[in-house]
């Protein structure tokens, strides 16, 4: 890292040790490295190290041309257009099954799902995650558009820094920790439009934890979590409908498929007894 001049310019590096069992941190992490930004910039955009973005219409980008100036045009264009200090913009998750998968510009980009090589990230695994962003829409879309909020949206995004707020530190591991954040935003009443030029692209990797979350654990915190946002915000999200339930939970793992499903029933029964704040962590 050393090597690289635009390392030295432009990253802050941290080491951090693990002094308890609860899992990778990777709230906390996001916060520190937020908080400990070397430079403090007018956007924050968090996005995982396996995601490689893009962004802008040149189907030929040519020598000069830099990823970071795109995307930063994308979002100054869509301020213009909602010009709203509490609104993230959404910047569509893509995937391919190679890595890196890297396409400089959204014509690129288009070039390959239309081909198969790629297609919106967990488009085959668990659709709901992203599947607000409307795709389709996106793929024709020249300006920024508003997209609404269901449970388990959780898409990528950018936001003004000096707005920036803060990843709910009791998610670490895996389970719910980058969607806690959404729905917290959801519940202050933040809005969401999509940038129409940006994207980022997930390449193929190894697993690379070494051990299965504590799945009903996760469960009983995102509980907890919800009970909280009713009290202070009285925000109750809509659930996913009974005609999607079967096409939910397509992850391999049958086991912890029922522990998703069985959360959903739980919420489902919160929602139609009208009971939000009576939910137990």
């Amino acid at each position: 890292m050393r090597s690289s001049a635009a390392v030295r310019e432009h990253a802050s590096v941290h080491y951090m040790f693990a002094n308890s069992s609860d899992g990778y941190p990777v709230n906390h992490l996001r916060n520190f490295a937020i908080e400990h930004m070397s430079c403090r910039t007018k956007w924050t955009f968090p996005l995982d190290a396996d995601f490689v973005p893009g962004a802008g219409t040149d189907p030929r980008p040519g020598q000069g041309w830099v990823v970071h100036d795109q995307m930063l045009a994308d979002l100054e264009a869509a301020r213009t257009k909602v010009d709203d200090k509490t609104t993230v913009f959404l910047v569509p998750g893509f995937e391919c099954d190679y890595f890196p998968c890297v396409h400089r510009t959204k014509p690129k980009l288009l070039e390959a799902v239309s081909g198969g090589a790629t297609r919106p990230v967990l488009k085959r695994s668990f659709f709901l995650a992203h599947e607000n962003v409307d795709y389709p829409q996106w793929y024709a879309a020249s300006a920024p558009y508003s997209v609404r909020y269901d449970f388990f949206f959780e898409p990528y995004y950018a936001g003004l820094t000096e707005h920036y707020v803060e990843y709910n530190e009791g998610f670490s591991f895996y389970g719910h920790d980058k969607a806690s954040h959404t729905y917290e935003l959801m519940a202050r009443g933040w809005g969401m439009a999509v940038l129409p030029h940006s994207f980022a692209v997930h390449g193929k990797h190894e697993d690379n934890w070494s051990a299965k979350p504590d799945r009903p654990a996760v469960y009983r915190r995102i509980a907890a979590h919800m009970r909280e946002m009713f009290y202070k915000y009285k925000f109750w999200p809509e659930l996913p409908s009974e005609h999607w339930f079967n096409k939910i939970f397509t992850d391999g793992d049958a086991e912890q498929a029922e522990f998703k499903k069985e959360l959903v029933r739980f919420l489902w029964e919160q929602l139609s007894a009208r009971t939000g704040p009576e939910i137990t962590s």
